[in-house]
């Protein structure tokens, strides 16, 4: 008896788009950066009557601050969107497998 081999790619389960799981985390981020903006904005509004060396250099720190952690913030964000991405291509490539599939052929003179 002859026997036979067909490799193909089997499809175990459908292919998913999974972005949005990184959606929770930005919408958190989000919150967050509405808060940082809110905190700057109220400190400043406190200081605003105020002058002196000292409060110069506590509004330029918070400044500061402020725009790196908004900076974090922005760029945490591209990276969830990133790592989805790259989740979504691995679960997919996991659901996707190469098959081997080893037949017997039979003809009729064998039967």
């Amino acid at each position: 008896m002859e026997m036979g081999e067909e490799s193909l790619l089997y499809q175990f389960e459908k292919i998913e788009d999974l972005t949005d799981k990184a959606e929770l985390f930005k919408a958190e981020l989000n919150k967050l950066q509405a808060f940082t903006e809110s905190l700057n904005r109220l400190v400043k509004n406190k200081f605003e009557d105020s002058d002196g060396k000292l409060i110069t250099s506590i509004i330029e720190e918070i400044d500061t601050t402020s725009n790196k952690n908004l900076q974090l913030f922005e760029e945490t964000k591209m990276d969830m969107k990133y790592f989805a991405t790259n989740y979504t291509e691995i679960i997919n490539d996991m659901n996707m497998q190469k098959v081997i599939l080893h037949y017997e052929i039979k003809t009729m003179e064998d039967e």
